[in-house]
């Protein structure tokens, strides 16, 4: 199993029973007026394909880490099983919703993501300070 796509979005969905990824506000940075709010939403969204005759289960795993690589929020697990017949490549899209999240500090972020316990990808996430009075 491999991450063919992750990417981090203000909305997400998996429509047409699963096979349909629709994506509204990608972005990779968010600018916090000071380190007391939260973030309001966001979606993590992933692709994650299976080669012919793998293992359909897998294990997931997603950190969101701050600049010092301490998690933001817990990490999310969970089991991943691609229902695929064994000759051909499958597919599985996926949603993580995240709300009020609330950063402790400004710099990169990372959502790191792991496939059977090994790092597959990184999602990239800065963290800013707004300077001055927003127009």
């Amino acid at each position: 199993m491999k991450v063919e796509l992750a990417l981090l979005a203000d909305y997400a969905e998996v429509t047409q029973r699963g096979s349909k990824l629709m994506v509204c506000g990608i972005f990779d940075r968010v600018t916090v007026a000071d380190l007391e709010g939260v973030h309001p939403h966001m979606a993590l969204a992933l692709k994650l394909s299976l080669h012919p005759g793998e293992d359909p289960a897998h294990r997931l795993k997603v950190r969101l880490v701050d600049p010092d690589g301490a998690d933001v929020i817990a990490p999310m697990e969970a089991e991943v099983e691609v229902a695929a017949e064994a000759a051909n490549e499958a597919a599985v899209n996926l949603i993580l919703d995240l709300n009020l999240v609330k950063f402790n500090s400004y710099g990169p972020h990372s959502f790191d993501i792991f496939l059977d316990g090994r790092f597959e990808h990184q999602v990239p996430l800065t963290v800013e300070r707004m300077v001055g009075d927003p127009e």
